[in-house]
């Protein structure tokens, strides 16, 4: 589903929140929102989907999510023990410097040497305090005193899955992580001063759309979990529970996508063994073979890469290099004479391009679909008849082949 408005929020806090799905559900139920959200939630600084069912008060049910990253600035005195340490540096520098000046000096120098000595200090001072100044200038900004960190909050703003009732669950998230923290709520859009929570929700007044469909019907999160945290011990459990292995986070990765990104290999090799894809695409296009490019164990990499191959792939290269002994020894295997390449191309159609009469005899006594046309509507013989390969024409109408492909 493509997304074409996000909600996209900050929370800065006074002190880290209680990020556990006790505290986070009792703090929406002080809201008026009841939820269930994974007994495993955890947030923190990785941007995760999070599934939330909610149960609205005519007790209807919605199932849907949001994603939440937290972002915790340095300790507070950071700044001021650096600011003390080239403080006293500076001071231990002039001392040292002032006191070889004051063995070479006459006592009537010594005031003026004083003098001079706390213009310098004024000058450093003033310097190092510009310094500092603009360091935190280019710091993340502040938006509430004593802040200690910003929570983010993305609704609707990912390929799948995603619906409309991210948005108004964000606001809720907010205004909950909002009391936990000791914080406020910033709405990035609208570019305006922090509010309080409950005077958030009530400009707002967030309201679910029981009619939607739902963003997910069972969210593997303890599965992408095991995956992210190469817990390989903890798929099967997961796969038996009922977990898909295909499942999509809301950015479209995959549980073996997840395993690759995090440098999981032994739990990319667990989701191998149990059948997972190795030719899924995320929500961006990126493929599971370049994920496992990307990862450190070569051997889980060129394992993804063998499997990314298409099952058919070997037998249109029998077709290529004219091989009809290995294309028969394939088919008595048990390999479906209908089947496909990726593009969608038969193996009648790509022995017919060749011009390949064995191929063509054996693929038609096997009982393939004369007419079945390539993506374009092309049957093999208007192939045939192009190419001006006469005996294939010949076979292939004694087989009831047609020119062109009607349903």
């Amino acid at each position: 589903m493509t997304v074409t408005q996000s909600v996209d929020l900050l929370v800065p806090v006074q002190q880290e929140p209680d990020f556990d799905a006790a505290s986070l559900t009792e703090a929406l139920a002080g809201f008026g929102l009841r939820v269930e959200l994974p007994a495993q939630l955890r947030i923190d600084s990785e941007d995760r989907y999070i599934p939330v069912r909610v149960w609205l008060e005519d007790g209807r049910v919605v199932h849907t999510g949001i994603a939440i990253l937290w972002e915790p600035h340095e300790a507070p005195d950071a700044d001021e023990a650096v600011e003390d340490e080239d403080q006293e540096d500076l001071e231990d520098e002039d001392q040292e410097d002032l006191e070889d000046q004051n063995e070479d000096l006459e006592d009537e120098d010594q005031e003026d040497l004083e003098d001079e000595n706390d213009e310098l200090e004024d000058d450093d001072q003033e310097d190092l305090e510009d310094e500092n100044d603009e360091l935190e200038d280019e710091d993340e900004p502040r938006y509430i005193d004593n802040e200690v960190g910003v929570v983010r909050i993305w609704a609707m703003n990912a390929p799948m899955p995603t619906d409309a009732n991210e948005g108004p669950l964000g606001y809720y998230m907010a205004a909950a992580i909002a009391r936990l923290g000791a914080g406020m709520v910033v709405i990035l859009a609208e570019a305006g001063d922090p509010m309080e929570p409950e005077a958030m929700l009530e400009t707002y007044l967030p309201t679910f759309d029981p009619s939607l469909p739902p963003a997910w019907n069972a969210y593997p999160y303890d599965l992408f979990l095991a995956a992210e945290d190469g817990d390989a011990a903890a798929i099967g459990p997961e796969l038996a529970r009922g977990a898909h292995l295909e499942a999509r986070t809301n950015k479209g990765l995959t549980p073996l996508m997840v395993a690759l990104s995090y440098q999981s290999p032994a739990a990319a090799w667990e989701l191998l063994r149990h059948g997972a894809n190795a030719r899924a695409v995320n929500g961006y296009g990126k493929t599971t073979e370049q994920y496992a490019s990307d990862c450190f164990d070569i051997w889980v990499a060129a394992e993804v890469a063998r499997r990314a191959i298409h099952p058919t792939d070997a037998l249109f290269a029998f077709i290529a290099a004219g091989d009809a002994d290995g294309l028969q020894a394939a088919l008595d295997q048990g390999v479906p004479v209908e089947a496909t390449s990726p593009e969608g191309l038969t193996l009648l159609v790509a022995a017919t391009r060749r011009g390949d009469e064995a191929m063509v005899q054996l693929l038609l006594a096997r009982g393939v679909d004369p007419n079945r046309p390539t993506p374009e509507g092309e049957t093999a013989l208007a192939i045939a008849e192009r190419n001006q390969h006469v005996a294939a024409v010949k076979m292939l109408m004694a087989h009831g082949a047609r020119r062109s492909f009607s349903r």
